[in-house]
């Protein structure tokens, strides 16, 4: 378990710090820009294609109610 979080820790770090070099962008609502099975997925996803983007600009969040299928949302704030 410890080392789980250790691994989570530094992943949301390094992700942080990704985000944190880019410029602000202007914000006017949230849009889905990917669905994915799971956590990691949508982090991966954002990480990739919009790594450079402010921290408080992406998120990855539960679509809907929790259920053993849920979906995970990636946004993007612009």
């Amino acid at each position: 378990m410890k080392q789980k979080l250790k691994v989570s820790t530094c992943a949301m770090a390094a992700v942080g710090a990704l985000m944190l070099a880019a410029p602000a962008a202007h914000a006017s609502e949230w849009h889905r820009v990917d669905t994915s099975s799971t956590w990691a997925g949508c982090q991966t996803y954002l990480i990739t294609y919009y790594g450079n983007w402010p921290a408080d600009r992406v998120k990855c969040e539960i679509d809907g109610t929790w259920t053993p299928w849920q979906t995970y949302g990636g946004y993007i704030y612009y």
